[in-house]
């Protein structure tokens, strides 16, 4: 522009289109980041220029509502990815209700990256009530963890189906829980061991039925119920997870699944004991002697222990397998 008798170059955030004009025009959106500039800079895609700023550089342009800064402040925005939500600006973006992202995920707009490569990436979850997302990132109630499928300090977890908060309540039905599930454990292996063929197929296609049901898979919300009763067969320590009892851990998981089979061969001593006991010198009902006793007890102990591996060997594998393998979600 002009001043005086010489033309002085525009500086940052000015423009003059011609030679000679009496003053510089400012850059209404757009930007003019180096002196003498005949026309201003457009804004990347998607991107708007911050209000009341001078137009100097790039870093002024934000991100439009329903976009993020993937790879900086000043760069091109990218549309929302599905499943989530952008306000805009230099903000990152967050789950949609349903859906669920990875919190822990560090996101630094004005570089461009972040501390895992999938913070954009929303995963619905199964049942979508599971999640209820938001800038917080936040679960249902009772729920944690990975696509909140865990359960936060104070509730416990039945069947993976369903939460229950800690408590007065909370204990009850956990004891109860457990106890059914062992009587249940124990009925299933009264049957197995009693050479019902029949019954072992029908237990057979259960527990694959149930294995299968426990894949990631979306199954439609009202088959929860089902999948949950079919699990009960596949004699999981993790169907009833007793965070309310104490300490529960994958690792304490592991431990018992793997000496279940101990367990109950020495729950099997303790009730033929007490049953020999009760029938030799309370009700007088039996005239077994301790040798008689010890022979029964000794098949007992062969057959029962050895058909329990039998109907839970396939649970076992897969706890082996589980602390030895890392499931990568697509977060990273």
């Amino acid at each position: 522009h002009q001043k005086g008798l010489e033309c002085t170059a525009c500086v940052k955030g000015t423009y003059a289109p011609v030679e000679g004009l009496s003053a510089c025009i400012p850059c209404a959106e757009g930007y003019t980041d180096q002196e003498g500039q005949t026309v201003c800079k457009v804004c990347p895609r998607n991107t708007y220029r911050r209000p009341a700023s001078a137009g100097v550089s790039n870093k002024e342009c934000l991100c439009t509502p329903g976009s993020y800064a993937k790879y900086g402040v000043g760069e091109e925005c990218l549309e929302c990815p599905s499943g989530g939500f952008c306000p805009g600006g230099i903000e990152r973006p967050y789950p949609q209700k349903g859906f669920w992202g990875d919190e822990s995920c560090e996101f630094f707009p004005e570089f461009g990256n972040s501390t895992c490569p999938g913070f954009d990436t929303f995963i619905e979850c199964n049942p979508p009530t599971d999640c209820d997302g938001g800038a917080d990132f936040r679960c249902a109630d009772g729920h944690s963890g990975p696509l909140c499928k865990q359960a936060q300090p104070g509730w416990f977890i039945v069947g993976g189906a369903f939460w229950f908060e800690c408590g007065d309540t909370g204990h009850f039905v956990g004891v109860v829980g457990i106890l059914a599930v062992v009587l249940v454990w124990l009925t299933i292996n009264k049957v197995a061991s009693g050479n019902y063929d029949a019954m072992d197929i029908a237990l057979l296609f259960v527990q694959i039925t149930g294995m299968i049901s426990t894949f990631g898979l979306k199954w439609h919300a009202n088959l929860s119920l089902v999948n949950t009763a079919l699990g009960i067969a596949n004699f999981d320590v993790d169907f009833v997870t007793p965070l309310c009892l104490g300490r529960w851990t994958g690792i304490d998981s592991f431990y018992v699944q793997l000496t279940l089979p101990a367990i109950y061969a020495v729950g099997c001593v303790i009730y033929y004991f007490l049953v020999y006991a009760w029938g030799r010198y309370v009700s007088h009902s039996t005239s077994m002697t301790m040798e008689e006793w010890w022979v029964e007890l000794t098949v007992n102990l062969i057959n029962k222990p050895a058909s329990f591996i039998i109907v839970m060997y396939h649970t076992l594998c897969l706890k082996c397998f589980q602390s030895f393998s890392c499931e990568a979600l697509p977060d990273g």
